[in-house]
């Protein structure tokens, strides 16, 4: 499985997802932040076989909504 893109506005969660990443050897994927809304350049601008939706509750459905929007 490849990560194509990652998107969060915390800046220590970002760092740790690209530890993880790099630490597993895998190509390290597009990178979407700066705006609590960058998840949605992220679904416009990639080709995603799936999202994982890892953000508190209020945001769940708006993510989950855009997500199948985008098809």
């Amino acid at each position: 499985m490849d990560i194509v893109a990652i998107c969060d506005i915390d800046d220590h969660m970002l760092t740790s997802s690209k530890n993880a990443i790099a630490k597993s050897g895998k190509k390290m994927p597009q990178v979407y932040t700066g705006s609590p809304y960058a998840w949605q350049d992220l679904l416009k601008k990639e080709q995603l076989d799936g999202v994982i939706i890892a953000t508190p509750w209020e945001w769940h459905k708006p993510m989950i909504v855009g997500s199948l929007k985008q098809g």
